[in-house]
């Protein structure tokens, strides 16, 4: 990639900046120009990107924004930690409940990347009952995504089915009791503080 093109992504960030900040605080481009005494139209052309502003006038229009420079450019090439896995090439392993087998496909490509959250998309193979009891040092978030089932959560059944959600504390014995319908699906979301034993 040159530099003209690195350069116009950053022009095109700023102006975003810029612009998304003004309206947010109901300004308008008039109001803008008038406390930073930058033109109208060179406003417009900083925040469509169509020139590159000097440090004085980035300086002027923060001021006037009521923020720093350096918010004009927060976020720009410093996105975080980011784990891709195309559809089906999550690490499958299979459980055995009382009734049939539990598909658990693990959606990062290393559990070991994002220690303290862990995503699994568990799939049902048949009706009927399927007891498993699990327990976990971690906060479970479970949403189902097509199908229906009772959930076990300690002492207590729910009825869960197709966009249900729970969330819970997963040390109290919890798990699949019984599938109504097929395919049933649902995501689940282990959250663990650092340090947990997996």
């Amino acid at each position: 990639m040159s530099e003209d093109s690195n350069e116009t992504k950053l022009s095109d960030f700023v102006g975003m900046q810029v612009r998304e900040r003004r309206r947010f605080l109901g300004m308008t481009i008039a109001k803008l120009s008038s406390v930073c005494k930058i033109s109208v139209s060179n406003l417009s052309k900083i925040e469509t990107a169509q020139v590159s502003p000097s440090l004085s006038s980035l300086d002027a229009i923060a001021q006037a924004l009521g923020v720093p420079v350096s918010f004009l450019f927060r976020g720009f090439k410093d996105e975080g930690f980011l784990v891709q896995v195309p559809k089906g090439q999550g690490l499958i392993t299979e459980r055995q409940g009382k009734g049939g087998s539990h598909e658990y496909e693990l959606l990062t490509n290393n559990a070991g990347q994002v220690q303290t959250v862990q995503p699994f998309l568990v799939s049902l193979d048949a009706v009927g009952e399927h007891r498993a009891s699990f327990s976990d040092q971690a906060t479970e978030f479970l949403y189902v995504l097509e199908g229906s089932l009772q959930y076990r959560y300690g002492t207590r059944l729910l009825e869960l089915s197709a966009g249900d959600a729970l969330i819970f504390d997963g040390r109290t014995a919890h798990g699949p009791e019984q599938v109504s319908a097929v395919p049933t699906r649902y995501l689940a979301v282990l959250v663990r503080k650092p340090g947990d034993v997996v």
